[in-house]
């Protein structure tokens, strides 16, 4: 297989599709998942291999724990002791709160990622 197999393009972009939908479902509220109810777009028929689906959970996990991290250490410097109203107020302006979108997006597009996916489905040499 040539290193601009196709195939292999198309495996590496459904793991990272896969693992994108895996660290929504696993950092978000039910209403942002909804957006998948009727999208095509990652297979359901675990077409890449039970191991590899195991490797994208595993990532994902580890993601949403550093998602929960950083939004704890956000809440502790920005609002540390704000009154009940202050809290509501800055979680409904984003300005604490977990950020499942962005860091999901942000490891989607990471080279992490790329490096990993393309572990998962290395390049085939052929002797021509």
């Amino acid at each position: 297989m040539p290193a601009d197999d196709p195939m292999q393009k198309a495996n590496i972009e459904e793991f990272k599709r896969v693992f994108f939908e895996s660290c929504l479902a696993r950092g978000s509220k039910r209403k942002l998942l909804r957006i998948f109810d009727n999208d095509i777009s990652t297979s359901s028929d675990f077409r890449l291999g039970i191991y590899r689906y195991r490797a994208i959970d595993s990532i994902a996990l580890r993601v949403n724990k550093q998602i929960t991290l950083d939004s704890i250490a956000r809440h502790k410097r920005m609002c540390f002791d704000c009154d009940s109203s202050e809290l509501k107020r800055m979680r409904e302006e984003g300005y604490i709160g977990h950020m499942t979108l962005k860091f999901c997006l942000d490891y989607y597009n990471s080279h992490e990622l790329d490096s990993i996916a393309k572990s998962m489905f290395p390049t085939i040499k052929t002797s021509e």
